[in-house]
């Protein structure tokens, strides 16, 4: 499931990243073709790097496998208290299960 979530927001961010920094008038001057940018990147991601990149998040994740202040910091429970929100909350008959 992890995988299949960074991959799809990886995925969105690539597109962005596209959309933002592709402009085929920047490399319209550019002398020889074979230096032509096709992304204005000063550094166009490859490898093992695009990772690091894309979606840096994901190795945020994996360096943290267990409960810890990295993942408590993220976490709704270990911020109730601090939640200002009025809330109400509904509950049919047959909807509490």
């Amino acid at each position: 499931m992890i995988k299949n979530w960074t991959t799809q927001l990886a995925t969105n961010t690539l597109w962005r990243l596209i959309a933002k920094d592709t402009n085929a008038l920047l490399g319209a001057p550019t002398l020889p073709l074979t230096q032509y940018p096709a992304f204005n990147y000063a550094a166009l991601p490859a490898g093992a790097a695009a990772t690091t990149q894309i979606a840096p998040y994901y190795l945020d994740w994996l360096a943290h496998p267990s409960y810890d202040a990295y993942w408590k910091q993220w976490s709704i429970e270990e911020h109730y208290p601090d939640i200002q929100v009025p809330a109400l909350h509904i509950g049919g008959w047959y909807d509490i299960s």
